[in-house]
């Protein structure tokens, strides 16, 4: 059982190391897209309704503004999900 266990990772670890092998440096081109996309944040809290997906429990919690503003967000109805305390979140 070992022994089949440690030639699976084994074998894991090869395509690992050959996919790393095979890794393009980013163009500039994609670097500065890349830092184009990264988003600057206020530092402001807002209080907002969310859904815990796991004990599917209602509660508020405090989220950054742009979060909460932005369409991307996971939501259920208008209420935003994130875990609870209790779920591990």
């Amino acid at each position: 059982m070992w022994a089949r266990k440690y030639l699976l990772n084994q074998r894991a670890l090869d395509r690992k190391v050959s996919l790393k092998n095979n890794r393009v440096p980013l163009s500039e081109q994609e670097i500065e897209n890349k830092k184009d996309s990264r988003r600057e944040l206020s530092g402001a809290l807002k209080n907002t309704s969310s859904f815990c997906p796991k004990c599917k429990r209602a509660g508020i919690y405090q989220f950054p503004i742009e979060y909460t503003e932005s369409p991307d967000a996971w939501r259920v109805g208008k209420s935003l999900v994130k875990l609870c305390v209790n779920c591990g979140g």
